[in-house]
């Protein structure tokens, strides 16, 4: 999977890889806003000629479906660890 601390993404904003995991033999990426916290984007990687890109989920269910994997994976985390 990709292997990257910091990514910049279409919205010009860097974000923070915080989780990445598997999923229906999909990878994913959990993504923080460097100066926001509370933001987060997910993106699938894709792989292609051995190449490894990211893309934007395909709908609302894949989105929720990734984010409750998500919350349970980081559930009782304290907020104030980072």
């Amino acid at each position: 999977m990709i292997d990257i601390d910091i990514v910049t993404l279409e919205d010009g904003f860097e974000y923070e890889v915080i989780d990445a995991f598997s999923n229906k033999d999909n990878d994913y990426l959990v993504l923080q806003k460097r100066d926001d916290e509370r933001a987060l984007c997910l993106r699938k990687v894709l792989k292609e000629n051995d190449e490894e890109y990211m893309v934007k989920l395909d709908s609302d269910n894949e989105f929720a479906e990734i984010m409750e994997i998500f919350y349970k994976r980081h559930r009782g985390e304290d907020k104030n660890e980072k």
